[in-house]
């Protein structure tokens, strides 16, 4: 009646966005399925499927974007802590930024895109061993140190820091239940 047209987006021009079969295949590695899961909703949908080896090429390039975005905000969270850290006068000695962490791993059902056959001992060895390393990376990656740790009441975590002293033996990491 008025001759009038108008457009209504439904994203952000502005973003970037993944395209359908990349989306396809972000939602099957975050709901922990995969390609099998993929065939079946196409089939349901009565919609072709994309091959295996194109799957596997999109899922690769999905955990090579998950893991980029992973740093970027473990970087970002470990600056404005740094930031909050040294605000506050929590520093050590030597000025770097001492911060207060949680720690508590927690084990999937299945590991994806991942060789666990080299891994030994339980999964609380395993969590203390990851945990002490990202204590003797802090400094190298982002010059602070994890003064005060949050966790659950596994005392391997502690026991593995007490041996380890990633910081010396003039550092003592405070335990907060």
């Amino acid at each position: 009646m008025y001759n009038l047209t108008k457009t209504i987006q439904t994203e952000d021009s502005e973003v970037s966005c993944l395209n359908v079969n990349e989306a396809a295949v972000m939602a099957r590695i975050m709901t922990g399925s995969g390609y099998a899961h993929m065939e079946e909703t196409a089939a349901t949908l009565n919609m072709p499927c994309m091959s295996k080896g194109y799957y596997h090429k999109l899922q690769n390039k999905m955990y090579d974007n998950i893991h980029t975005a992973a740093w970027q905000q473990m970087r970002k969270a470990a600056e404005n802590k740094s930031a909050i850290a040294v605000e506050q006068g929590n520093g050590d000695a030597d000025g770097i930024p001492c911060i207060t962490i949680i720690v508590d791993g927690s084990w999937g059902k299945r590991p994806y895109n991942m060789n666990c056959t080299s891994m030994n001992g339980s999964s609380s060895a395993m969590e203390a061993d990851i945990i002490a390393e990202g204590f003797r990376l802090s400094k190298t990656m982002y010059n602070i140190k994890y003064a005060r740790v949050v966790g659950d009441g596994d005392s391997s975590v502690m026991e593995k820091l007490r041996t380890q002293l990633p910081y010396g033996p003039e550092t003592e990491i405070e335990k907060i239940e």
